[in-house]
């Protein structure tokens, strides 16, 4: 679902005269204090992006040096999918509407997963964007999609 925001977010701010590119790549969040607070969209060591059991990543907007990311509110469903499929308790406290940040404010992996609350990592990979952007439908303003995308 990441993608469909995404695009759906891009087209909005087309919409509304700004320029937002889509990128892929790998993002990681820490929601709370624990050990197993972190959330995160991150390469399988050792996998491609494209072969089985190597497709997580994650796809956000790119605007004026900043990403935008829509898709944060989730990040109390997805620590509850994730805890239901490996048994752990992640607590989440800290859960953005959104992230609108400078690419400079993006942390390293190993200080998002060593250190506190609302660090983030978001990293564009070539390797990731070769097969998802290819694959993402793209929104039209033309009418057909308007009811999506209407303000």
């Amino acid at each position: 679902d990441c993608a469909t925001q995404a695009a759906l977010a891009q087209a909005v701010l087309k919409r509304n005269g700004f320029e937002a590119k889509i990128v892929a790549g790998y993002a990681a969040w820490r929601v709370g204090e624990g050990d197993s607070d972190v959330i995160s969209h991150l390469a399988d060591v050792g996998k491609s992006p494209d072969q089985p059991g190597g497709k997580v990543f994650h796809v956000w907007l790119e605007h004026d040096n900043r990403y935008l990311d829509f898709t944060t509110y989730q990040l109390k469903e997805k620590a509850k999918h994730l805890d239901a499929l490996d048994g752990g308790v992640t607590k989440v406290d800290w859960c953005p509407d959104y992230l609108y940040v400078d690419k400079f404010k993006v942390h390293s992996v190993h200080d998002v997963i060593q250190k506190h609350t609302g660090l983030f990592h978001y990293k564009k990979d070539a390797q990731v964007e070769s097969f998802v952007l290819p694959a993402l439908t793209p929104i039209k303003d033309d009418g057909s999609d308007a009811d999506l995308i209407a303000l």
